[in-house]
């Protein structure tokens, strides 16, 4: 889990977005794992030393959030606090406040773990997330059928046929999520019905060339959408609907945060297909 929440943060410390090595982002986050400094400072663990080996030392004295050792055990000892192991899925929420962000971090951890991660009992039972490296059986040009039995991931065929499509064209690097048992807005949207997924751009706030990824991906979804059974799609603030098509792209309401506002990721819906109560 904490392997899904540094990959999610920051690929592991990898990423030039500002904030990773030094300095803060523009919500003022720092560190490989995203700390804001406050956060941090109540929850802060002095991490062991790492010889040039790989081999665990002794904790150095110091407490930085952008030491990788001291960021990883701070994060644990969050997760911790947020009520992990007991109810994990609230703990990872408590790190970002995404529904969706959850989804993307258990997402890589069963990546990570080979298939075999589970959070076991209730708490598995609320998500469902697309295997990173099944494409699917749904091609490029595929019109995408209603009706007919839920598939694998718990959403609709017309849903998979969306999302096969959109991953064999596009790639998709950051993962997407689909079904998960609570939509996150009122009346519960399409997620919990298994008519929506969230195609994953960028892990914080997204650069040039993801800004450009995420448009195409949205852009491919309007300009196909009655091939596809579009109901409408959400990117950067945005709203796109065809009964709607002759108004383009509404702006929508803030909702306070980059997940939430869709600057991260293209949310696509799709009609029909309600799973049976």
């Amino acid at each position: 889990m904490l392997a899904g929440i540094g990959k999610v943060e920051t690929d592991h410390g990898r990423s030039t977005l500002p904030g990773v090595s030094s300095g803060e982002n523009f919500a003022g986050a720092g560190g490989p794992m995203q700390f804001l400094q406050a956060t941090f400072n109540a929850y802060a663990v002095d991490g062991p030393t790492i010889d040039g080996q790989g081999e665990l030392g002794k904790p150095d004295g110091k407490k930085s959030r952008y030491d990788p050792s001291d960021a990883i055990f701070s994060a644990a000892n969050y997760l911790h606090a947020s009520g992990a192991p007991a109810d994990t899925r609230k703990a990872i929420y408590a790190y970002n406040h995404s529904w969706d962000y959850v989804d993307l971090v258990l997402s890589w951890a069963e990546r990570y773990a080979g298939g075999k991660f589970s959070l076991g009992g209730a708490n598995n039972a609320g998500t469902s997330c697309t295997s990173f490296d099944n494409v699917g059986n749904w091609k490029p040009g595929s019109a995408c059928p209603s009706g007919g039995a839920m598939v694998a991931g718990n959403i609709t065929r017309r849903m998979a046929c969306v999302r096969d499509q959109i991953k064999t064209q596009f790639g998709v690097p950051r993962g997407i999520g689909c079904y998960r048992k609570e939509g996150g807005i009122p009346g519960g949207g399409e997620h919990p019905l298994g008519r929506a997924c969230d195609f994953m751009i960028s892990s914080g706030a997204p650069d040039s060339g993801e800004v450009k990824l995420g448009y195409d991906i949205a852009n491919w979804a309007k300009a196909n959408a009655e091939r596809l059974g579009i109901d409408y799609i959400i990117y950067r603030q945005h709203i796109w609907n065809p009964t709607r098509a002759a108004e383009g792209w509404r702006q929508m309401e803030d909702r306070g945060g980059l997940t939430a506002n869709h600057f991260d990721h293209v949310h696509i819906s799709v009609l029909g297909d309600q799973r049976a109560a």
